[in-house]
């Protein structure tokens, strides 16, 4: 990228945040050529190179005090749950219809489950296998208005598409490994997927599978484990279809547009630093001994809401190896999957380890909520944001987003 600096701007802005009926009309002047100035209302520095604005945050400018709050609606599932509808084993994803049905991915009981508002299951499709509406290894889904859904699966390197009632009535071409998705309004997914050779991250793809835009570069390293740590993202699309990227271990957020041109990168204060390199340690996995590696995370996922503010769910502390929970899966010398192996580890539900870190749309740090319990996937409809556990209590966390 060309390095040419472009105007450093210092700012302190003056804003009017309203929440919980609270005016804070603090205000500082902006100053062009200054050291940040530190203030109570926000603490950040800003430049503009090619085009592209970043944002380098100290502070989070609701200090210790949030200006919005979860209130907890439900939870689905989980430890003490005695309504078999609602056991989820390994739950990878979840969307949600226009009628506020939820959906599921049950990965490791190979279904999608149905939930109404109401919190009661309402319908369940798919089963474990490869023929028509069958599942091995699903990791994401997204709806269309027409109830259809799209889910993807990693051992198959696929994105089946269902109609309302389950049924397989289509596949997207294959274009690499299926991951996450996100759907535009134009009907286009974003996914993790990416064709051989492709530099970028993420790819956005039309319904007959042809790539339209690519998101994100992707670090080259030879060592496959430095590759797939150090290239760790997560992502969601905003109310004008932009594309958000959170990296796993890099204190880095990026926006693009539709067409994939960067637009923002911003970063926040971190209790750690990045891992330049990846350390070991030697686990079993059932017959098999293992070295596992380890590297400091600084975000696990990335959520916008309609006020195109960023939920980003970030790490407050590194995960003790008891806490983590880890599974293995394993492939073939052709490539087949074989299957996965967990490793009985971390079994306590409540921890201090995580928290969402909240940004508006220019990509300012707004504050701190912090978490009580494990945490994994993150998707906002509307004032609802849907917590995902996939490890350890295996449990969906509904929460109404309070202003």
């Amino acid at each position: 990228m060309n390095t040419r600096l472009g105007i450093l701007l210092v700012v302190s802005v003056s804003v009017f945040l309203l929440s919980c009926g609270v005016k804070d009309e603090s205000a500082q002047s902006q100053v062009e050529g200054q050291s940040p100035v530190e203030s109570k209302a926000v603490t950040y520095s800003q430049e503009v190179r090619d085009g592209v604005t970043f944002v380098h945050n100290t502070g989070p400018r609701w200090g210790d005090t949030p200006q919005v709050r979860l209130e907890l609606i439900r939870v689905l599932g989980g430890a003490g749950n005695s309504d078999p509808d609602m056991t989820f084993y390994k739950p990878a994803d979840i969307a949600l219809d226009t009628q506020g049905n939820l959906y599921v991915l049950d990965a490791g009981n190979s279904r999608i489950k149905k939930i109404g508002p109401d919190g009661v299951l309402q319908a369940a499709y798919g089963r474990e296998g490869q023929g028509p509406s069958e599942f091995q290894f699903m990791d994401g889904i997204a709806l269309d208005e027409q109830g259809r859904m799209y889910v993807s699966d990693k051992a198959t390197n696929a994105v089946k598409i269902l109609n309302s009632e389950g049924k397989e009535v289509g596949t997207l071409p294959s274009a690499g490994p299926a991951g996450k998705l996100a759907r535009l309004s134009t009907g286009d997914l974003v996914s993790l997927r990416t064709l051989q050779g492709s530099p970028a991250l993420l790819q956005r793809f039309d319904p007959n599978g042809k790539v339209a835009a690519e998101f994100g570069i992707r670090e080259a390293h030879e060592d496959a484990d430095r590759s797939r740590y150090f290239n760790r993202v997560s992502f969601d699309s905003g109310p004008d279809d932009s594309v958000y990227i959170a990296y796993a271990t890099r204190n880095r957020i990026e926006k693009y547009s539709p067409a994939g041109e960067l637009q923002l990168s911003l970063d926040r204060p971190l209790n750690f630093p990045e891992s330049v390199e990846i350390t070991y340690e030697e686990h079993q996995f059932g017959s098999r001994k293992i070295p596992i590696p380890f590297v400091n995370f600084a975000s696990a996922d990335i959520a916008v809401d309609s006020q195109a503010r960023l939920w980003v769910l970030s790490y407050e502390r590194q995960l003790k190896f008891e806490e983590m929970g880890l599974t293995m899966h394993f492939r073939d010398g052709d490539g087949r999957y074989e299957g996965a192996e967990t490793l009985k580890a971390g079994d306590e539900v409540k921890i201090d380890a995580f928290a969402f870190h909240i940004f508006d749309s220019q990509g300012h740090f707004l504050g701190i909520i912090p978490l009580t319990h494990h945490a994994g996937v993150v998707r906002i409809f509307r004032d609802r944001l849907y917590l995902l556990e996939p490890k350890h209590a295996m449990c969906v966390y509904i929460y109404r987003i309070v202003e």
